[in-house]
Order: C-alpha cells, then sequence, then structure tokens
C-alpha cells in the first residue's frame, strides 16, 4: 500500500497525478449532486401534485431497502 506522501506524488501511465485525478472525481460528484438537487426541484415546482421519495442508496435501491422500494412502486404505479 503507497503512503500518503507516494501518492501525492505517483502520475498515471498517462502522466496524469493522482491527485488531479481526485480532484476531477470530487468536481464531477459535486456537479451530479447540484443537478440532482436542481432536477428535484423543477419536478416539485412543476408537478404540483406529485412527490419525491428520496431513497439514501444509489441504482441497488431494492437490495438495501426491498420493502419500502416495493411500497413507494406500488403507490406510484396505483396513483399514476
Amino acid at each position: 500500500m503507497m503512503s500518503t506522501a507516494q501518492l501525492r506524488s505517483y502520475r498515471s501511465p498517462v502522466g496524469v497525478s493522482v491527485m488531479a485525478i481526485v480532484a476531477r472525481m470530487k468536481a464531477t460528484f459535486e456537479a451530479r449532486r447540484q443537478w440532482e438537487a436542481k432536477s428535484m426541484e423543477r419536478f416539485r415546482r412543476e408537478m404540483k401534485h406529485r412527490r419525491v421519495v428520496a431513497f439514501p442508496a444509489t441504482h441497488g435501491v431494492f437490495l438495501t431497502g426491498p420493502d419500502r422500494t416495493e411500497r413507494e412502486m406500488i403507490t406510484f404505479l396505483l396513483h399514476s
């Protein structure tokens, strides 16, 4: 395992530093988070009679919370 100092000075095979890659990843995640927040806000604003259900998970939410996922999907389908 590399030390922090080694990671900071390491360059990938294409010559990009690990720190540059990490900075780019953080910027990408932050941009996505902002886009998601704006999208949910727009949905809430434009779809007055709908609701946003947020799960603390990624695309595998049906594996981590199957009961809630099923309940929310049935509610959505019955009221669509």
